[in-house]
């Protein structure tokens, strides 16, 4: 049964993405895109890598566990 509290995965995705102190949002073919940023340590530029998930054990992979 369905109610309006439960999340649906990509809901949940995002908001463990951000748990983790990352950016996510939903992307266009379904699943999450998760930013994370990084510096290059050679030139000291600041960017954002991103990562497509469609499941917990991409997210899994994408936040580095």
């Amino acid at each position: 049964m369905y109610t309006s509290n439960m999340k649906t995965l990509n809901e949940q995705m995002i908001r463990i993405a951000k748990e983790h102190g990352h950016n996510a949002d939903f992307n266009s073919s379904g699943g999450v895109d998760v930013f994370i940023s990084y510096t290059d340590s050679r030139t000291g530029q600041h960017g954002y890598e991103r990562f497509p998930v469609n499941n917990l054990h991409q997210l899994k992979i994408a936040l580095g566990y």
